[in-house]
């Protein structure tokens, strides 16, 4: 499909507006014109950033509506590169985002995204742990690191009641074993709609062994 259709069908399929699609189509175009001299993301995705990158992020819009009841939620992404999944989820205005990434380049392509599609969010460029914040409601990050560092980087930022969102792939069972060594958590666990073997952990009562 070319960008057009991609745009009606993920606007159709997760209840977008037309403004919404229109911004989300600027966000692919920007990616594609960047990618040639910086690199954002996987050449070999690229092509399908629609499915890959716009979608794999759209897909926790019913989950963070679901856990956020009446509440605006305050969100911090974590290592977001080109701004998957955090900065598709601000375009859409869902929660107050903190996108934090170490890469300068990526972090001046996020915020050249932001302007282009009037997005309001925060765009920190610092590492990790080096990041001043705090309080967050949700903590979400998309292929970062194993599970137990994720929650290692997670946890001084969540509040008494947040959450993690982690994007995972064909070994979430094995590193949520692994990571239960060192961490105690509740976990819900909800399919891919990209890929048939990936899983989203949504982490809830996040604290240490």
């Amino acid at each position: 499909m070319d960008d057009v259709a991609w745009r009606k069908a993920l606007t159709e399929k997760y209840d977008l507006t037309e403004e919404q699609g229109l911004k989300l189509q600027t966000y692919v175009e920007l990616l594609r014109k960047w990618q040639k001299k910086i690199n954002l993301v996987s050449n070999t995705t690229i092509k399908h950033a629609w499915e890959r990158h716009i979608e794999d992020s759209l897909q926790l819009v019913p989950i963070i509506k679901e856990n956020a009841g009446d509440k605006r939620l305050k969100m911090m992404d974590m290592g977001c590169g080109a701004g998957f999944p955090g900065l598709v989820l601000a375009v859409l205005d869902i929660a107050d985002i903190s996108l934090v990434e170490s890469d300068m380049r990526k972090c001046l392509f996020m915020k050249e995204v932001a302007r282009q599609t009037e997005t309001t969010v925060d765009v920190v460029n610092k590492r990790i742990e080096k990041a001043e914040l705090s309080d967050m409601d949700l903590v979400s990050a998309r292929a970062l690191a194993a599970l137990d560092m994720l929650c290692d980087y997670a946890y001084p930022f969540l509040n008494d009641e947040g959450k993690c969102l982690f994007l995972k792939g064909e070994k979430a069972d094995q590193e949520v074993s692994e990571a239960r060594k060192k961490w105690q958590f509740d976990v819900k666990t909800y399919p891919s709609v990209t890929s048939d073997v990936a899983q989203i952990l949504l982490l809830s009562n996040l604290k240490p062994c």
